[in-house]
């Protein structure tokens, strides 16, 4: 069974893979913006759920997904206990200088599955299903439009990408595979697969707001 790390690539031909990366960049960034106005336990739950529906959406064994968020548990860990031994309230347990309160406890678990949950989202709709030379053409597209203003889009993403990915171990792999597929930013640079926006990805889009809303909504009215 192949072994997955946090950043690696699993390959497969699922409706996630396929979508357009710009689509998989700009629903990372929403999810994780409406991920942290969530507060109360049935939005967190429902979040949960849809990240269920998209691994098995993804194709990709849940065991292989679980193994390569593994190293974020160490940190969900460590804001668990942050927040349950410094944040006044209700004292469920006592000893000596150690306290646990009910609000820290409520706060603690609430850090530690947003942060478990961030990750794992990221992980889904970018580095798993999506290529490193997808990412950077998405956001090189995405970034396209400040150019007009002096900013420096293409130049910057083959600097950001591998800069990116050395937190996942794969810098220089990912350079060396760069540079060996001649991408080097700049005007006139060819591109194998040209980003066109389908149907599916407006589709995808769509779902992904009404999906936010939903839980923004709910965060509201429960």
């Amino acid at each position: 069974m192949m072994k997955l790390s946090l950043g690696n690539y699993f390959p497969g031909n699922s409706f996630l893979h396929r979508l357009d990366p710009r689509v998989k960049i700009a629903a990372s960034i929403l999810l994780m913006i409406f991920l942290f106005m969530l507060t109360d336990p049935i939005p967190l739950i429902s979040f949960g759920v849809m990240l269920l529906l998209v691994t098995l959406w993804s194709r990709i064994p849940p065991k292989l997904v679980l193994r390569s968020v593994k190293p974020v548990m160490f940190l969900a860990l460590i804001a668990l206990l942050i927040n349950v031994f410094t944040i006044d309230g209700n004292v469920l347990w006592s000893w000596r200088f150690l306290h646990i309160t009910a609000e820290g406890l409520s706060l603690g678990l609430r850090m530690g599955i947003r942060l478990f949950y961030l990750v794992m989202s990221t992980q889904l709709c970018l580095t798993l299903t999506t290529t490193p030379l997808e990412i950077a053409d998405g956001v090189e597209s995405l970034l396209q439009p400040l150019a007009r203003f002096g900013f420096p889009a293409r130049g910057l993403v083959s600097v950001l990408i591998p800069l990116f990915v050395s937190a996942f171990k794969r810098a220089e792999d990912l350079a060396t595979a760069m540079e060996a597929r001649c991408y080097r930013g700049g005007e006139g640079r060819t591109k194998l697969r040209v980003l066109r926006y389908q149907r599916s990805d407006f589709l995808s889009m769509i779902l992904i707001v009404v999906f936010c809303a939903a839980l923004l909504l709910m965060q509201i009215l429960l």
